[in-house]
């Protein structure tokens, strides 16, 4: 029976090594943990968003009650008739049930307030899962690329630098004699354009599942992230309402 869930990608991610496996499997539960922290904000955003609109809708019914109200009390001169009295108690439920909404949007904003905080955690945990699995990997490549074809690179530059030691004896030091040249060279051939260069997730099986970068929206919540002094003022606030209840 053929394994369906086999592919050439995650037959190319098995092969790796398991330290890079593990962090792997970092990225993966800290970016899905990132996920539902931002999912569970954004709810509770669209929860307070739909208590406030109902609330709108209250307040504009109990203004349209209440002028109703004052209108028919002026045409009847005082006289309280059967539509003014029920006015009347719808009015005062109105109240009510204004203060009702407050007290619930207190209470969702009191319940939700960390919620940022806890996204720019999850965030926080998922950066630094990401680059550490880019560290680990980068590790590896180069170790593989070294085993497969350092030999020929050190050979390479080997030659380079014996013509230099040619070219260069007798040069003026830290100017232009061998040892300086050949770190120029180096520094020209190897590392500007190892710098200047866009690494590219193509053909890396890993990188190709994970991206280069962690996902662009994590580095904005991590800025959500509140300082210690923030942190302790929340926990004096929620001992003290905890205190108000008991």
């Amino acid at each position: 029976m053929t394994d369906t869930t086999r592919t050439p990608t995650t037959d190319a991610i098995a092969a790796l090594p398991a330290a890079t496996q593990q962090a792997l499997e970092r990225v993966k539960s800290s970016k899905s943990a990132w996920l539902a922290a931002r999912q569970k904000q954004a709810d509770a955003a669209g929860m307070a968003e739909t208590i406030r609109k109902r609330r709108e809708e209250t307040e504009a019914e109990a203004r349209a009650q209440n002028g109703e109200w004052r209108q028919l009390f002026r045409e009847n001169q005082g006289a309280m008739t059967p539509r003014m009295k029920k006015l009347r108690a719808e009015i005062a439920l109105g109240r009510e049930t204004l203060d009702e909404f407050d007290d619930l949007l207190a209470a969702h904003q009191a319940e939700t307030e960390t919620l940022p905080w806890t996204t720019g955690d999850r965030a926080v945990s998922y950066t630094s899962a990401h680059q550490s699995l880019i560290n680990i990997h980068s590790s590896h490549v180069w170790a593989q690329f070294m085993k497969e074809h350092g030999q020929t690179l050190i050979h390479a530059l080997s030659l380079r630098w014996l013509a230099m030691q040619n070219e260069h004896d007798g040069g003026y030091a830290g100017v232009n004699d061998s040892n300086t040249m050949f770190r120029q060279f180096i520094h020209e051939e190897i590392m500007t354009k190892a710098m200047d260069h866009n690494p590219s997730a193509e053909g890396d099986a890993l990188l190709e599942e994970t991206g280069l970068y962690p996902a662009p929206q994590a580095y904005s919540d991590a800025r959500l992230v509140p300082t210690p002094a923030a942190r302790h003022r929340m926990r004096v606030k929620q001992q003290k309402a905890a205190g108000d209840k008991a």
